[in-house]
């Protein structure tokens, strides 16, 4: 009994005890959860779709900039941003303006590593439409 109090008191110590800076932010997408995301200049932002049905996603972009660039490198599976495709480790960047709409469909388990490149901090505000099962 000790030890098993002993393990959970550990596990939990080092789960709570991790440093999140040394890592990028990560989000998760889910069906019909709107999620706003503030991509700071230079600092990776992850996001994932952990459901099991592939996601689409309209995201409204706002910038102070007028224009500015972001930075998408897909890490797993498959996504499409304004119907490009884009395979695993494929990285592209994005000409993105303020009030910039981006329509996104991520596979099941898909992860993107997004970077703002420009000087100023960019709010996406992305609404999942909901699993795309064809």
């Amino acid at each position: 009994m000790i030890r098993k109090i002993g393990l959970t008191t550990l596990l939990m110590t080092s789960l709570f005890s991790s440093n999140p800076a040394l890592s990028a932010h990560e989000n998760y997408l889910t069906p019909g959860v709107s999620i706003s995301y503030e991509l700071k200049p230079n600092s990776p932002e992850l996001v994932t779709n952990v459901s099991w049905w592939p996601i689409s996603a309209e995201c409204t972009l706002g910038t102070e900039e007028g224009s500015t660039k972001i930075s998408v490198l897909n890490s797993k599976k498959s996504v499409s941003i304004n119907g490009s495709k884009l395979t695993p480790n494929q990285k592209i960047v994005l000409d993105v303006k303020d009030k910039q709409v981006l329509a996104i469909l991520a596979d099941s388990g898909a992860q993107v590593e997004l970077i703002n490149l420009g000087e100023k901090v960019i709010r996406a505000t992305c609404m999942p439409l909901g699993p795309n099962l064809g």
